[in-house]
């Protein structure tokens, strides 16, 4: 594989923060150790304020990422980084000047600009260093003047930036240098179902954060237009409240046909959630990039999905899924309705994704380290 050097530092958040952010940063870690790379891993002991998400308590000790290529010793977590504390950007800037390393920073969101930028600063007029930031979010999902902000002023001093969803190409050239796409690699301990059963279950099933972005009100509107007998499974962490949610659910007397799992939701239950559903319906009303519907399209599950973010470039219409435009409930209801008028082969959509995981890794690499 090419490589300008065999060191490279990956400094971006990692479990506990939970999302997809910090798996792909712990895929990228052990598939780039599997390769032969010496890798550092640079993490957040601190990636936000407490209070933009309660439910987290960071720790303080240094530790092993969840070794998901199944490597021998996996590479240790540097938690070093503190978001409100400068002191500890410039620390690992400074240790990363002693070194010969390419830089790779992966962004969630603008508050960790300031910290990115100071590292690579101190590596100015090394002509040894070279860096990639690989963005998640060109922008964030609920904006705010205080990210637009960051984005300004911090953007163009990260390094060649690297995005995973076509559509944000424009906009991300207007605050990022040197902007290319690549896509977003397989980053899920999801197995492949070469074998999944037929669409039988007459139960639909919503997987991940619930966001006000992701549009679940929407869905649970929708439903209330269909067929009583069709059921709905949301599983995942509320970001906010669940009280509105659920409110919701009673208001559009729903109680009989929504489940709620209203937290982490491991690998081995989001593979029964799958096969026992007939599709995996992603209602965003906005989106980047998102590998939730490689992991329903791996069990041969197909996806409802609105034309947003990276959907449309997975998601085939009538073939592997259904497509609907965002932010319309009457177009959700009509989309579901015609998902069960369509006939999908749902071993033919497993086996179409069975190697997605070496593929996507192998492309991504290559691209990224050019």
């Amino acid at each position: 594989m090419p490589r300008q050097t065999n060191q490279v530092a990956v400094v971006g958040t990692a479990p506990p923060p939970r999302g997809g952010i910090s798996d792909f940063n712990v895929f990228l870690v052990d598939y780039l150790d599997s390769e032969g790379f010496d890798v550092r891993f640079i993490t957040w002991k601190r990636p936000f304020p407490q209070r933009l998400h309660p439910r987290y308590r960071f720790s303080r000790q240094i530790s092993s990422p969840s070794n998901s290529a199944g490597l021998p010793n996996p590479p240790l977590q540097e938690a070093v980084l503190t978001w409100w504390n400068p002191l500890s950007w410039l620390s690992v800037g400074l240790s990363i000047r002693k070194e010969d390393r390419l830089i790779l920073f992966s962004s969630g969101t603008e508050l960790h600009y300031p910290a990115f930028s100071l590292i690579l600063g101190i590596q100015k007029n090394d002509k040894r260093k070279s860096s990639k930031h690989l963005c998640h979010n060109v922008t964030p999902h609920e904006s705010n003047l205080v990210a637009r902000l960051l984005r300004r002023l911090f953007g163009k001093g990260i390094g060649p930036t690297v995005i995973h969803s076509k559509h944000e190409i424009d906009i991300a050239q207007r605050y990022f240098n040197g902007v290319t796409h690549v896509a977003l690699p397989f980053h899920s301990h999801v197995r492949a179902n070469p074998v999944p059963g037929e669409i039988t279950h007459n139960r639909l099933l919503f997987l991940g954060f619930i966001r006000p972005y992701k549009g679940v009100d929407h869905l649970l509107r929708a439903l209330a237009n269909l067929n009583q007998n069709l059921k709905l499974v949301i599983a995942g962490e509320c970001w906010d409240e669940i009280g509105k949610y659920q409110y919701l659910v009673d208001e559009l007397n729903l109680s009989a046909r929504v489940t709620f799992i209203n937290r982490f939701v491991s690998d081995a239950e989001v593979e029964e959630l799958l096969d026992t559903s007939d599709a995996l319906v992603l209602p965003y009303i906005s989106s980047t990039a998102s590998q939730l519907p490689h992991i329903a399209l791996r069990r041969g599950v197909p996806v409802i999905a609105t034309r947003v973010g990276s959907f449309p470039e997975i998601i085939k219409d009538g073939v592997n899924g259904i497509l609907v435009e965002p932010d319309s409930i009457s177009s959700l209801s009509d989309a579901i309705q015609r998902f069960y008028k369509t006939e999908f082969c749902r071993q033919a959509i497993a086996q179409q994704n069975e190697n997605l995981f070496s593929e996507s890794w192998q492309a991504y690499l290559h691209k990224i380290l050019t």
